[in-house]
């Protein structure tokens, strides 16, 4: 994942968080892991065991 964009005028309604949770819960299903490049998803991987849990490990 190396970027995650969401258009300015929608900013501020969980909405980046909506979309990387159903990132995570499709690479979760089809047993894919993700390496988080972008700074949102890296904290976002950081702060959240279940997302580490696919995280991919260099």
């Amino acid at each position: 994942m190396d970027h995650t964009y969401v258009d300015p005028e929608l900013r501020g309604q969980g909405i980046a968080g909506q979309m990387l949770a159903e990132v995570v819960d499709r690479a979760t299903k089809a047993n894919v892991q993700l390496k988080p490049v972008c700074t949102y998803a890296r904290q976002a991987f950081f702060r959240n065991p279940e997302y580490q849990k696919i995280a991919y490990k260099d």
